[in-house]
């Protein structure tokens, strides 16, 4: 694994990691609720990524509805998944900023607790 195909995953690593955090910070969610964003997410990444495997992307773009076209970034849902690469580094750094965004929150409500 060369340190350019790591760089290129950082980005699905801070993707998801902030959108997990601002979507915590919005709704001040328990632990179950917490469980609960990180699965969505995590659902929603995933499905990007694997969505653009040429064995999924096909089949995808088939059944997206022609009401997309009339939404400014839904009209372009086809082409992300024909055009866009899949890679497996994409999904395990996806994995990670999961993980690392449970464990940041679940230590700043851990401070909290114990600091305020």
């Amino acid at each position: 694994m060369s340190a350019a195909a790591v760089c290129s995953a950082v980005p699905s690593f801070i993707h998801i990691y902030a959108f997990i955090l601002l979507t915590a910070v919005v709704l001040n969610p328990s632990r179950a609720g917490l469980i609960l964003i990180c699965l969505g997410w995590i659902a929603i990444e995933l499905f990007f990524e694997f969505g653009q495997h040429p064995f999924f992307a096909q089949y995808l773009t088939d059944r997206i509805p022609a009401w997309f076209e009339d939404f400014p970034f839904l009209e372009v849902a086809d082409t992300y998944f024909l055009t866009g690469t899949f890679d497996p580094l994409d999904v395990l750094f996806i994995l990670f900023g999961t993980a690392a965004a449970l464990l940041t929150l679940h230590k700043v409500q851990r401070w909290e607790v114990d600091h305020v």
